[in-house]
C-alpha cells in the first residue's frame, strides 16, 4: 500500500493509522477526535466499519479496498486510483499524521503465560477494561 501512504502525503491529507486490536468504541473515539473525513479499510474490517459508521461524526467517505462493496455509499479504492492524478502544494512543515498512543505504559516483571507457553493477553487487558463495555450501541 505504498501508493496509499505516499498518495496521502502528496494530496496533503493527514494519516490516522488505527490499531486493529482496538474495540469499536476506541476506534470511534479516535476517528471522531481526529476529525477524520475519509476511512480507508480492507475486507476483514468491513463488518466492524458497518457496525460503527453511523457513530462517526466527521467521516464523509468510506473507501473499500476489496472487490464487493460491503454497504451502499462505500467507494472503490481501485476506482480512485484510476482517477486523474493531482498534487496539493504541501511542505515539510505540514501535518502528515496523528498517532494515538496508550495513556500509560506498564512494565511487568513477567509476562503471564499458559501452560503451553502462549501469552495470556486476556490477563494483561483485565485491569484496563474493568467497568467498561467494549461494544458500540
Amino acid at each position: 500500500m505504498d501508493d496509499l501512504y505516499y498518495g496521502l502525503a502528496a494530496a496533503g491529507c493527514v494519516l490516522v493509522p488505527l490499531n486493529y486490536r482496538l474495540a469499536n468504541p476506541e476506534i470511534v473515539y479516535q476517528l471522531n477526535d481526529s476529525g477524520c473525513a475519509m476511512l480507508i479499510f480492507d475486507p476483514e474490517f468491513a463488518g466492524g466499519v458497518e457496525e460503527v459508521k453511523d457513530s462517526l461524526k466527521t467521516v464523509e467517505h468510506f473507501v473499500f479496498t476489496g472487490k464487493e462493496m460491503p454497504f451502499a455509499g462505500a467507494l472503490d479504492y481501485d476506482g480512485l486510483l484510476d482517477a486523474e492524478p493531482f498534487e496539493e502544494d504541501v511542505s515539510e512543515d505540514d501535518l502528515f499524521g496523528i498517532y494515538y498512543c496508550p495513556e500509560s505504559v506498564d512494565f511487568l516483571d513477567a509476562i503471564p503465560k499458559s501452560d503451553a507457553g502462549k501469552i495470556l493477553k486476556r490477563v494483561l487487558r483485565e485491569k484496563y477494561w474493568e467497568g467498561h463495555v467494549r461494544k458500540v450501541g
